[in-house]
């Protein structure tokens, strides 16, 4: 683990960090995935020819017109899904077009990702840059305090501690998926990290035999027998579903804390946590509304009213929970609710 300043500015967090230990070493590289993805034979190429600087988009730019050539994640690989030749098999497509049409997703960056809540036509594998002295990142497991069941993890390739941001950091995420599509799906409950040695990399004493890679092409378990003996594979039992990887950058206004000891728009790290992928769909904020109208919240004919004007509508569930929120915290009272959810109705409907 490396060291990190602090600003000492930090406040009460409402989540405990724990700091994982994997056992690093110079020249190696942090994977993220399930556990399902990563025992896949496919994997094994990419593994023995490893090398972190062939990956163009590392000198590209991100969603947001900045450039990380260090501390950054990346797509590492795309395995089928468990459905996939089942599917196109459905389709009629013969072997040859279903080749040409993994080629011609893998070029297209496989933009499938931006639409989390589809049934996927591959699993993910990504991986995290070390920083710009080589150095690998700190992880962290992330747990609320008020909810132990909701948990996070937090990859930190800066040199600013995790624990002067992180509640900020997740309160700003909110509930969407990463905008720059980097999801990947977890079906047996086991979400692992684990670390691989670069091949070109001189500085990296742990890269793989020729023996050890004839084992892993024997059986793929002895690669993750390898890993978890050497301490370099660490795995989590998480709930089933999508998982986003959120980049988190520092802006002026967002961190007032880090003023001083951070530069402008620096990498601080990337957020893992799940999400619901049906979270800002039409459909989803019209069962709010149908919620909300059940409980007594909105009356027939406001609800009636929030459904033809479907973009006011959406808008309007968020707000009404904003306020139940304030009123179920006793920040306001019942009588106030009712004054501001109807101002609030009259305001987006009328």
């Amino acid at each position: 683990m490396k060291a990190v300043w602090t600003s000492g500015k930090v406040k009460k967090s409402s989540y405990k960090l724990s700091n994982l230990k994997l056992n690093f070493e110079p020249g190696e590289i942090l994977l993220l995935c399930s556990l399902s993805d990563l025992k896949k034979k496919e994997n094994l190429d990419k593994v023995r020819n490893f090398f972190s600087k062939d990956f163009q988009d590392r000198e590209a730019k991100d969603f947001y017109g900045d450039r990380y050539p260090y501390g950054d994640c990346h797509l590492f690989n795309a395995v089928v899904s468990n459905k996939f030749y089942e599917k196109h098999r459905m389709y009629g497509y013969n072997k040859e077009t279903v080749l040409q049409k993994i080629k011609d997703d893998e070029k297209n960056n496989y933009i499938e990702r931006h639409t989390p809540g589809s049934d996927h036509n591959y699993n993910y594998i990504y991986f995290f840059d070390n920083d710009k002295d080589g150095l690998s990142p700190n992880i962290s497991k992330v747990i609320k305090k008020s909810n132990n069941k909701q948990l996070s993890f937090f990859v930190n390739p800066s040199n600013i501690a995790t624990s002067d941001f992180i509640d900020k950091a997740i309160f700003l995420q909110g509930k969407h998926k990463p905008y720059d599509g980097k999801l990947f799906k977890i079906k047996k409950n086991e979400l692992v990290f684990c670390c691989i040695p670069e091949t070109k990399n001189i500085k990296c004493k742990t890269q793989f035999t020729k023996s050890d890679l004839e084992k892993f092409d024997n059986d793929i378990d002895f690669f993750i027998k390898d890993r978890i003996k050497k301490n370099k594979l660490i795995k989590f039992k998480v709930p089933n579903g999508v998982y986003g990887i959120y980049k988190i950058k520092y802006i002026t206004f967002n961190y007032e804390n880090l003023r001083g000891i951070a530069e402008p728009y620096e990498l601080l790290g990337h957020l893992i946590k799940k999400f619901n992928p049906k979270e800002g769909t039409i459909g989803h904020e019209q069962e709010k509304l149908e919620r909300l109208f059940k409980n007594g919240t909105l009356s027939k004919y406001q609800f009636s009213r929030a459904r033809m004007r479907s973009w006011e509508g959406d808008t309007l569930s968020g707000e009404i929970y904003s306020l139940k929120r304030k009123y179920k915290k006793g920040t306001l009272s019942k009588k106030d609710f009712e004054k501001e959810k109807n101002k609030l109705v009259l305001r987006k409907l009328d």
